[in-house]
């Protein structure tokens, strides 16, 4: 809540943030190991900073909240209605598993009644039995989990199996777990959360989401919510590990089964330009960077992002990117270092200070840390950026061609012409060319037609900066 103007001092309109469930495992900081899908974990909130304050203070601010969801999996320490084994004792050190206790009179309690002598292995080998049936069939008799290690990568089989110890996998076509899963979470959606981020969305069957799920959230009283899912290719390739069935393209098509044709929620997803596309993230970086954060260098992250901002789709950055933060570092290295040293480090130090945003990318009275990295030059690059595409609807919205563009490289044409608006925006970034000399690696052209009957803009946007002038 205090830094939502050095976010939109940068430009950005929209955050997504850490799931914000309860959590329990070895190392559940992230938010990807519940607990309880229907409770916010206590860890997060404080008096006068509530998940509700936030969404509040961020719409105040004309702001959206994008909130990381998980109807894939759970933590290994049950779930609160998929499996009732333990609950968290927040009085006691959150650090260790000491802090976990079992519920009386549950499976837990009475198929273990020795739990708390065993060794921390068996201990884990307790639970799975509990909640997948590892060892006796007499457990997850509602069949709420999937069998626990029926999982292949790059195989329709992960979408029935357990991907991490950590991460057990649920049982999302059971009509009772659909039931509770969209009950838990149009919570969040009343609180006024304005889109869910779906993790391992590729984990979950298709035909599922669109059938069990998807029709709820994006349906009635909630036709302008936003779903987008995490569905990737990991290498730049159109095949993710070789299996179609958990490929980007496979959750992109339009259904073609009649039930299905028209359905609000998979109509926005045959249109590119909803799509939200970032270079790094919280798990990987692309290509030859794959699990450390970023090392391209500037002047590729400032073509990135010229590209990411200038193409369909929504553009999106992980967290201090904007000074290359961590790059280098290994982003996810489990409980094997202290996160300080990994690509997952604490970044609240580099926006200590003030600032006071006064619009989407621009700001006054920038004072401390803060102001040093508003004047980094990627972060002046955001700034410009942002405002170019929000200037420009051509850039948010428009058809892409290359037709009548020579010197070919990264040069193109962007148009969009509805409800009202004619836009038209030509693009150079770094050696494409249209009817100026090279620019340099990075560096980008943006011209507006400003033309009668055009949207155009008055004047060049914002102040030179390293990569834009």
């Amino acid at each position: 809540m205090d830094k939502l103007d050095y976010l939109k001092a940068l430009g950005f309109s929209a955050i997504w943030i850490t799931p914000v469930v309860e959590n329990a495992s070895g190392y559940d900081y992230h938010g990807y190991h519940a607990l309880d899908f229907s409770k916010v974990d206590p860890r997060y909130e404080s008096s006068g900073a509530t998940y509700q304050d936030l969404i509040n203070a961020a719409h105040n601010k004309g702001m959206k909240i994008v909130q990381d969801v998980v109807w894939n999996h759970t933590g290994n320490w049950g779930e609160a209605f998929l499996c009732p084994i333990f609950k968290k004792n927040y009085s006691k050190d959150l650090s260790t598993a000491d802090c976990m206790e079992i519920i009386p009179g549950s499976e837990m309690a009475t198929g273990y009644p020795n739990y708390a002598s065993l060794p921390p292995g068996e201990q884990f080998q307790a639970r799975l039995d509990v909640m997948q049936a590892t060892k006796n069939p007499k457990y997850n008799s509602k069949g709420y989990y999937h069998d626990p290690e029926n999982a292949g990568w790059g195989q329709a089989t992960e979408q029935t199996g357990s991907i991490e110890g950590d991460c057990r996998d649920v049982n999302t076509e059971n009509q009772p777990v659909a039931d509770y899963i969209k009950e838990a979470y149009t919570q969040y959606v009343n609180m006024g959360v304005d889109a869910f981020r779906l993790d391992t969305e590729k984990h979950i069957n298709r035909w599922t989401l669109n059938s069990a799920y998807f029709p709820h959230f994006t349906g009635g009283q909630y036709k302008n919510f936003y779903i987008f899912g995490e569905v990737c290719a990991r290498w730049s390739e159109f095949i993710n590990e070789g299996g179609a069935s958990d490929s980007c393209f496979f959750y992109t098509w339009k259904e073609t089964d009649s039930k299905w044709i028209g359905n609000f929620s998979t109509t926005p997803f045959t249109d590119s330009t909803w799509n939200v596309t970032y270079v790094d993230s919280h798990d990987y970086s692309p290509d030859f960077c794959q699990k450390v954060r970023y090392i391209g260098g500037e002047q590729a992250w400032a073509e990135n992002m010229d590209l990411m901002w200038t193409f369909r789709g929504i553009p999106c950055i992980y967290y201090g990117s904007e000074i290359e933060f961590q790059k280098g570092a290994e982003i996810d290295v489990g409980p094997n270092a202290p996160l300080s040293k990994t690509g997952r480090a604490y970044f609240g130090d580099n926006i200590e200070g003030s600032v006071t945003a006064t619009d989407f990318g621009k700001y006054t009275g920038a004072s401390g840390a803060v102001a040093t990295t508003l004047n980094k030059p990627l972060a002046k690059h955001l700034q410009q950026l942002n405002q170019i595409r929000r200037a420009v609807p051509a850039l948010q919205k428009g058809q892409y061609t290359t037709s009548n563009v020579s010197g070919g490289n990264m040069a193109f044409t962007r148009r969009y012409t509805a409800n009202g608006v004619d836009s038209l925006a030509c693009v150079a970034i770094s050696g494409g060319r249209l009817s100026v000399p090279s620019i340099g690696k990075g560096n980008m052209r943006v011209y507006v037609c400003c033309a009668g009957g055009f949207k155009g803009i008055s004047g060049k946007i914002g102040e030179n900066g390293t990569y834009l002038k």
